[in-house]
């Protein structure tokens, strides 16, 4: 997971189903304070909505991987 450095940011990559195809896909799931905001199929689609030089790489150990809703 990342985090922003003032917390109020997280990326956490998750496995969802894609709903072309209905497979399995990486996902990249975008939360603000708590709240999921947007699932984005790549760092660009993060990028639009996150400084990514202001994500740091932490250890999420609360939970392990939920797939994306």
């Amino acid at each position: 997971m990342y985090r922003s450095r003032d917390g109020r940011w997280t990326v956490e990559h998750v496995i969802g189903t894609a709903a072309e195809d209905g497979r399995p896909r990486d996902l990249l799931r975008v939360s603000h304070s708590g709240y999921q905001v947007a699932v984005c199929r790549s760092v660009d689609e993060v990028a639009e909505l996150v400084n990514l030089a202001d994500l740091e790489l932490v250890e999420d150990h609360r939970r392990p991987l939920a797939p994306a809703s």
